[in-house]
């Protein structure tokens, strides 16, 4: 029996599988409902990809810098915030894309629709 392949999401062991992980990121960018640029695109399929590959602990700014972003061997986090910048722009691209959160309340079978827009603060 073939074990199955965990991610951590949030300092938390989540039992999803690669396949399906490699499955939604696929879906994710491959729609033109996600607005993010191509190199945000890069962006998210080398983190995702690193961290199913098991390397999520090397995934640092320098790391994401250089072989995303381009940037030489002599980057500097503090003097040029690329990856910090283009990192809060893919949180807004996520958050523009998953714009209506469902849930089912326990003892509840009626689902609750939560537009996220409601929760943004005023001028974010």
């Amino acid at each position: 029996m073939k074990k199955k392949e965990k991610i951590v999401l949030s300092g938390t062991s989540a039992d999803i599988s690669a396949k399906t992980t490699r499955s939604q990121l696929k879906k994710i960018l491959a729609s033109s409902d996600f607005f993010a640029t191509e190199s945000q695109r890069d962006f998210l399929n080398f983190v995702v990809q690193q961290t199913l590959a098991g390397n999520s602990d090397e995934i640092k700014g320098f790391t994401v810098a250089t072989r995303v972003f381009g940037r030489g061997q002599d980057f500097d986090q503090a003097v040029e915030p690329i990856v910090s910048i283009q990192a809060n722009k893919l949180r807004r691209a996520f958050e523009r894309y998953y714009l209506v959160h469902i849930d089912i309340s326990k003892g509840a079978y009626v689902p609750v629709f939560t537009d996220r827009m409601s929760f943004r603060v005023e001028g974010e």
